[in-house]
């Protein structure tokens, strides 16, 4: 069983430097390896590459993340899941686009550390927040966590029942958050968050310190924020993955109340859209 999948995780290999449509040898001077080298790997003879040697192969054929996390695993490696290059969040901001903007739900895409990188015109009307803002944060690489928990932060002050609010958010990153756990840039990332932010750390060391849920749940607790204009919107968070990257995921905003949802639809009617396709499953 191990020699059948190594020589699949060869052969995979074969084909993804022919799709690049490179030699041996470039390969091979790229990733630093002996005359020959690569030849066995992907004939099968050699059963099992170090991991950093396996890394260094993808890297010289500049495989996407996807099918380098494949490779890993044909060869019987634990799945790196490191942050997205840029290219990577090039191609989730391009493949989401027509969702977000079809979408007639306040609805943005964030990647695995939680930072912003793309959002729909519905976001800041519904959340009382400028598009410059948006835009900065999104420059600046800053996590929604960040701009949550700092309390100086325009987000921090729309939070109607912060109780309520941050131990759901807490919950439902402790969930997100536990494929990446052993990831380097992961733990560094909890690190700053615990220095830098006072609030965050407080509930975080006040979580439930059971073993984190099989789901998030979000849609089982509405939460709310405090709109400049239309008072207290009501909502609850729905949370979409991007396939095959799963490191990214599009949020909804689905309006918990009639209230909220009269607000969301004179929104959107402002913008010239039709919303007729909001259901009515969650109030």
């Amino acid at each position: 069983m191990v020699e059948q999948m190594t020589q699949s995780g060869g052969a995979m290999l074969r084909a993804l430097r022919q799709r690049a449509g490179r030699t041996q040898l470039f390969v091979e001077l790229e990733a630093e390896l002996g005359s020959g080298y690569l030849q066995r790997v992907e004939s099968g003879k050699v059963l099992q590459p170090e991991k950093p040697t396996l890394a260094r192969i993808l890297a010289a054929l500049q495989v996407p993340y996807m099918e380098r996390s494949a490779v890993f695993e044909l060869f019987g490696y634990m799945i790196d899941r490191p942050l997205p290059t840029d290219a990577e969040m090039s191609w989730a901001c391009s493949v989401s686009s027509a969702v977000l903007q079809e979408i007639s739900l306040p609805a943005y895409l964030l990647d695995c550390a939680h930072r912003l990188l793309a959002w729909n015109l519905l976001i800041p009307q519904f959340i009382s927040i400028t598009s410059a803002e948006l835009e900065a944060m999104r420059r600046s690489h800053l996590s929604l966590i960040e701009a949550w928990f700092t309390q100086s932060s325009t987000l921090h002050t729309l939070v109607h029942d912060p109780d309520t609010f941050y131990s759901q958010m807490i919950q439902a990153l402790e969930h997100e958050m536990h494929p990446f756990q052993h990831e380097q840039w992961c733990k560094d990332l909890f690190t700053h968050w615990l220095h830098t932010l006072p609030l965050f750390r407080d509930y975080w060391l006040s979580r439930d310190q059971t073993p984190p849920p099989a789901v998030a749940a979000r849609l089982l607790k509405s939460l709310s924020i405090k709109h400049s204009q239309a008072g207290l919107l009501q909502f609850r968070l729905a949370v979409e993955p991007l396939n095959p990257d799963t490191r990214f995921r599009i949020v909804y905003y689905i309006p918990a109340d009639t209230k909220t949802e009269s607000f969301l639809r004179s929104c959107s009617q402002s913008q010239g859209e039709n919303i007729d396709g909001i259901q009515r499953l969650y109030l």
